[in-house]
């Protein structure tokens, strides 16, 4: 072999993942970054109700597997030779039980929810998914959180200074103050994981369920109480409780 020619044990190429609002991109490029293949699938939306976007997490995956398998296979790449994938994906809630198995986020689809304001269609709703797909991701656009998010704004917090002064409803800790209230109790317990949408997928791949820090800081609202000094009122459950007994005396009035 020549001296300058390339081995194939030097090559490498890397794997991007983005997963949009409606679709999956998979890229696999050199290390100098230049693009040799790309691929795109659809990926499937329930929204019954006004500000409600709902997915399914085994739909998202099957997806980034089918994109990365034509990737690669287009790059020119062996899979031997690829040395890395990463992953970007909205702020999208991923809910799983504790066997890492989808867990229900639509109201309509089973009966785990304390449902008041319903106005799903259900059998349209049930005809989209199939048993493999359930509808267990909360869609970033999905707004069916404002009223919490409000709630979090209005105690005018420390921890929002870390997030731009207030939380949007896109975010996940609304999103799981909204579950806490309308999931009943036999459902919520049943949960194991709530998983930002780039984490379950770095889970997926891995089996581990480390989170980032961009996750947990900017999506969960995550401070080191002894870095920042800040009392125990940051967490969720703690505004959840806030939340409903201020709910409490409203109905008393």
């Amino acid at each position: 072999m020549m001296e300058d020619e390339e081995s194939p044990l030097d090559r490498k190429g890397f794997v991007g993942v983005d997963v949009g609002t409606g679709s999956v991109r998979a890229a696999v490029v050199t290390e100098n970054g230049e693009l040799l293949s790309m691929a795109v699938r659809e990926t499937l939306t329930n929204s019954k109700k006004q500000g409600y976007f709902e997915q399914s997490s085994t739909d998202i995956w099957d997806s980034v597997c089918s994109c990365v398998k034509d990737a690669v296979s287009q790059s020119g790449f062996s899979q031997d030779e690829i040395a890395g994938i990463g992953f970007d994906a909205t702020c999208s809630l991923v809910v799983l039980d504790k066997n890492a198995h989808p867990l229900n986020v639509c109201e309509s689809c089973n009966d785990g929810y304390n449902q008041s304001d319903n106005n799903y269609n259900s059998d349209s709703c049930e005809n989209e998914k199939s048993d493999d797909h359930v509808w267990d991701v909360i869609l970033w656009m999905d707004h069916r959180a404002t009223k919490e998010a409000a709630f979090a704004n209005a105690t005018r917090h420390k921890v929002l200074d870390f997030i731009g002064g207030s939380i949007s409803p896109e975010m996940n800790v609304p999103k799981l103050m909204w579950l806490h209230k309308h999931m009943n109790d036999t459902l919520f317990q049943d949960a194991g994981h709530f998983f930002d949408l780039p984490d379950f997928l770095t889970f997926r791949a891995t089996g581990e369920t480390d989170r980032s820090l961009c996750s947990l800081a900017c999506k969960f609202t995550y401070l080191d109480e002894k870095t920042v000094n800040l009392p125990r009122s940051t967490t969720t459950e703690c505004v959840q409780e806030k939340m409903e007994k201020e709910e409490g005396e409203e109905d008393e009035e």
